[in-house]
């Protein structure tokens, strides 16, 4: 299976949390992926905190990093496109 795949189930429930605006067990469930994957700046080096939201059923993923981790909780979809 592929990395994907053994992820599947976390990202389904994070894209529904989303959806149900539920933050608090949106920021846990991003939490787990953020201590079961690692996501590499351009410089190669691993960021200290993001959010990797991957479309279900679609080929395509959208995220966001930070080289400082994020604190507090999500007061907004953390996934939209800035305005």
């Amino acid at each position: 299976m592929s990395a994907y795949g053994d992820h599947r189930p976390l990202f389904t429930r994070l894209a529904h949390l989303s959806e149900t605006e539920r933050w608090e067990e949106f920021d846990a469930c991003g939490a787990e992926l953020n201590r079961t994957l690692a996501l590499h700046a351009p410089d190669g080096l691993p960021v200290a905190d993001f959010l990797l939201h991957v479309e279900p059923g679609e080929a395509r993923a959208r995220f966001r990093w930070s080289d400082e981790p994020v604190e507090g909780p999500v007061m907004e979809d953390p996934v939209s496109p800035a305005p």
